[in-house]
């Protein structure tokens, strides 16, 4: 019986790192090399009956396939995946599984299903004050109403996720946010408050060195291509902003 054991625990140790390693490939955009790993761990916490490990490997598999985008293939596996968090209690993984179904809904175009399923996220996350979770969802819900043209509802919900984001320090989250609503501003033809919020956006990306400091460059470009270099510098000026000339 011990030996047993020993050898259920060995292998769901090796499920774990496969997960892992999933993970990290995912991470890296080696998607193939990623899918790969997270079957070949579903295989084994299946052998185990180890619901949790289930569900966790099904989740990563949908936002594999998302991310290539296979929606129909990757909203089986958030289904299937979030059928066994229900059954296991898990209410904020299913609050999860929610959020990313309702990402392909937006991707779709598919703006009030996808208001749906974040709005249902979002109260899961509310109930267990989940400050991150929601701060995502709202800032969600904020690109669905951006993309509608809503700025005045985009601006909002994006300001409410961006307070949330400074209470938990969330620098790249504020940077993401503070982005958003520098597009607002931008499409508004504010060109002003948009140079000002995204060359903050800018400088926190830049300092993180995050892939997304060339999309706010790239937006800050086009502002200089819409008023010209002159106007351009000269509210660089007055806004004292030395760098993203």
């Amino acid at each position: 019986m011990v030996r047993i054991e020993t050898l259920r625990e060995d292998k769901r140790r090796t499920a774990v790192s496969l997960h892992q390693l999933g993970i990290i490939q995912q991470k890296k955009g080696n998607y193939e090399e990623a899918e790969k790993f997270y079957s070949k761990s579903l295989a084994i916490f299946k052998e185990l009956r180890d619901k949790p490990g289930i569900a966790s490997s099904l989740h990563q598999l949908g936002m594999i396939r998302q991310e290539k985008g296979g929606y129909e293939e990757a909203e089986k596996f958030y289904r299937d995946s979030s059928e066994i968090l229900k059954d296991l209690g898990d209410k904020l993984g299913v609050a999860i599984s929610l959020h990313q179904q309702g990402m392909i809904q937006q991707n779709r175009g598919n703006y009030k299903e996808a208001e749906k399923l974040y709005n249902e996220s979002l109260e899961i996350k509310k109930q267990f004050e989940d400050k991150r979770g929601i701060a995502i969802a709202l800032h969600q819900l904020g690109m669905v109403q951006q993309e509608k043209g809503d700025y005045e509802g985009a601006e909002r919900l994006y300001n409410e996720s961006l307070k949330l984001k400074k209470e938990l320090r969330d620098t790249e989250g504020i940077a993401k946010s503070l982005y958003n609503l520098g597009r607002i501003q931008q499409d508004r033809k504010n060109y002003k408050a948009a140079i000002q919020v995204l060359s903050k956006a800018a400088s926190i990306f830049e300092e993180l060195e995050s892939p997304y400091f060339e999309d706010v460059i790239r937006g800050l470009d086009k502002i200089k291509e819409e008023i010209g270099e002159d106007k351009y510098s000269e509210i660089l000026k007055s806004l004292r902003i030395t760098t993203f000339l």
